[in-house]
């Protein structure tokens, strides 16, 4: 019964992630569009400028000046791609694309929002209900034999790719196992708390709960690998941040807002961590 009431919960999830991420990319492609278009006009003023100094005689320099143009908007984009939005090396070229950029950063920012809501649509729900089921059950990280052994119709990296969609599971990829954050086992736990006591899967009782961050390493509490990328903790930080804000939990009891602050302290600290790391 609970694994049934996990997936409708999943199933209401994957609509709602769908639509928010498609009014988020419409207002941001919109939003993007409005920010690029005082830097068309100023290519496009430089462009037919550059044009009728070189060639005064030149026909059509209105039409050339607008390919121009839009040849400059792609190469900003292809340059806000391969850029790296931190380095302030230099100064006043770090100015220039944080005001250049801003269109495309916006644009690609639904782009990535909309994408992430795609994938999250393909969750297999019925499978990641019945791993949220068991690994509710689990106060420590439950270790990649024990899962394939109680679901042998799946292997490894399947179960790796439909968690892995889901906020607030966390994969140790060094030690191959997998747990669940406080705040997704807190909303879990809430969402369950209407069904009878037998029908609610209970804890085992583990010697050392893995529920305060400082148990885990930085890159583990975010969820990435040691070695990722700036992009990569942003968007993790982002993601988890969201997760476990305490504002989500302002309605439940002191114990559960005080974790969701612990965490976010927690978020913040690992996310300035690994940036100073992966900026050195």
């Amino acid at each position: 019964m609970s694994g049934s009431a996990i997936e409708t919960w999943l199933a209401h999830k994957q609509k709602k992630a769908v639509l928010n991420a498609r009014f988020y990319f419409v207002g941001t492609s919109v939003v993007g569009v409005l920010a690029l278009l005082p830097n068309f006009g100023i290519a496009f003023l430089i462009c037919k400028l550059f044009l009728l100094l070189a060639i005064p005689a030149i026909p059509g320099s209105t039409i050339g000046a607008a390919l121009l143009a839009t040849a400059a908007m792609i190469a900003l984009f292809v340059d806000c791609v391969r850029a790296e939005r931190d380095d302030m090396a230099v100064i006043p070229l770090w100015l220039a694309r944080e005001y250049f950029h801003m269109g495309p950063r916006i644009m690609f920012d639904g782009w990535s929002e909309l994408a992430h809501a795609r994938q999250f649509s393909r969750l297999d729900t019925a499978t990641a209900a019945q791993l949220l089921a068991y690994l509710l059950t689990k106060t420590t990280p439950t270790r990649r034999e024990e899962l394939l052994r109680l679901f042998p119709m799946l292997t490894w990296d399947k179960i790796v790719r439909q968690l892995r969609l889901i906020e607030g599971v966390i994969i140790f990829r060094n030690q191959t196992s997998v747990s669940l954050l406080t705040p997704l086992r807190l909303e879990l736990r809430q969402l369950l708390a209407h069904f009878s006591e037998a029908e609610i899967p209970i804890e085992e009782p583990e010697p050392v709960p893995v529920v305060e961050p400082q148990k885990l390493a930085a890159h583990e509490i975010l969820g990435v690998s040691a070695n990722a990328t700036v992009a990569a903790i942003k968007m993790a930080y982002r993601n988890r941040i969201k997760e476990c804000h305490p504002d989500r939990f302002s309605q439940s009891d002191a114990q559960s807002r005080a974790l969701a602050e612990e965490w976010t302290k927690a978020l913040n600290a690992a996310y300035a961590e690994l940036m100073a790391s992966a900026r050195s």
